[in-house]
């Protein structure tokens, strides 16, 4: 989003500006409406994680990572390009990292709740994985460019 125009958001969205703007005021709106449906998404997701059975059948499995396999098709390219397109704002910016935790810790809190030996560390350290996945891809995808 960084370097796009509302004019180049209208187009590939294939409505007028006019229309954007009938939305969102500006760039920044659009992305923290986007941000904040992608969001609760992904936390739905991590919830749901711990609403699996115990220990969760192959089937429950199979279906989780379907929702996710899902959500990224989704959400994805968003999720990976939002650590550098999001508004500078340090208060924003604090809220994106809240919500990071947040989501972290829900999965986490999943995992521990379906394992066979729940694991000896802080649920939000036991969900980084989730976080982990789009940063590296988003590293790896700069230094390709």
């Amino acid at each position: 989003m960084r370097g796009a125009s509302l004019d180049d958001i209208a187009r590939e969205a294939s409505v007028t500006k006019p229309t954007v703007y009938y939305y969102f005021s500006d760039k920044t709106e659009l992305f923290i409406e986007l941000g904040t449906e992608t969001y609760r998404q992904v936390l739905e997701g991590a919830e749901a994680f711990g609403e699996l059975g115990h220990p969760p059948s192959h089937h429950e499995l199979e279906a989780w990572v379907e929702r996710y396999v899902h959500y990224l098709d989704r959400y994805g390219a968003f999720v990976i390009r939002s650590a550098d397109d999001m508004p500078t704002d340090r208060k924003f910016r604090g809220a994106v990292a809240r919500s990071h935790r947040r989501t972290a810790a829900a999965l986490g809190e999943g995992i521990a709740k379906v394992a066979a030996t729940p694991p000896d560390v802080e649920a939000a350290a036991t969900g980084l994985d989730r976080r982990a996945l789009p940063r590296h891809r988003s590293k790896a995808h700069r230094r390709r460019q």
